[in-house]
């Protein structure tokens, strides 16, 4: 009886063993399955944190008036970049990026992640694709623009120290250059027939004018040599001066 029995169940037991391997192989791969695709969302969860990270990073490299704005003092002593070259640069960059966040799969993200990856990408898309409207090429309109921006520098600069001054003096070295920028800009604009309409670029003109005509002891330009912090000695005054 005993060997009937083991005869029985290894008989038994060799007709289980394709089911028994067959439940075994569905278990281990779906458990791989699990741990890859949980590996798999943290790698692209990681990968769009650092993706927002360096175009973070960009803005703030490329817009230093921004950088300023929001307590990162590490570009105080520049200012934008409006050469064609650097237009042509970003906007390449745009698309690049673009491109590397629109090849993210964001499946199985938390909602929030989820949003801010949309909204990169709509804003990456926007970039790319308003370039061709050379919005660059109507830098001053009667609400704001090149002749007004500048004009309120010192109202936002940090102006604390002599290192925050010499940044302030290193800022309006450039001022001509962007000046120039902009000219060239506004003649590609009229070549291209986008002008903003004359009787608000009369008051543009009204505005730059007014900005040109205040006395040094007024300018804003000047604002920060009327009122010194204490820990600036008397030589350095002198100097910046």
């Amino acid at each position: 009886m005993l060997w009937t029995n083991l005869i029985y169940g290894a008989t038994v037991l060799r007709s289980l063993l394709p089911m028994l391997l067959a439940i075994l192989f569905v278990t281990v791969v779906s458990h791989t399955s699990a741990q890859n695709t949980g590996a798999s969302l943290e790698a692209r969860r990681a990968e769009l944190k650092r993706l927002l990270s360096d175009e973070w990073e960009y803005t703030l490299r490329t817009e230093p008036e921004l950088a300023t704005n929001v307590g990162d003092e590490r570009y105080n002593d520049r200012i934008s970049d409006f050469s064609d070259k650097a237009i042509a640069e970003d906007i390449e960059h745009s698309r690049q990026s673009l491109k590397r966040f629109e090849s993210l799969d964001v499946t199985g993200f938390p909602e929030q992640e989820k949003l801010n990856h949309a909204l990169m990408v709509r804003t990456l898309r926007e970039s790319v694709e308003s370039a061709r409207f050379k919005h660059w090429e109507m830098p001053a309109t009667q609400f704001g623009g090149i002749h007004l921006e500048y004009a309120s520098l010192a109202s936002y600069i940090p102006l604390r120290n002599v290192k925050d001054y010499e940044n302030y003096l290193a800022r309006l070295h450039q001022i001509p250059r962007v000046l120039d920028e902009a000219v060239g800009h506004m003649r590609d604009g009229l070549h291209d027939n986008l002008m903003p309409p004359k009787y608000l670029l009369e008051k543009v003109a009204s505005q730059a004018q007014q900005v040109a005509d205040t006395p040094l002891d007024k300018s804003s330009f000047t604002e920060p040599l009327r009122k010194f912090p204490d820990s600036i000695s008397a030589p350095d005054r002198a100097r910046l001066q």
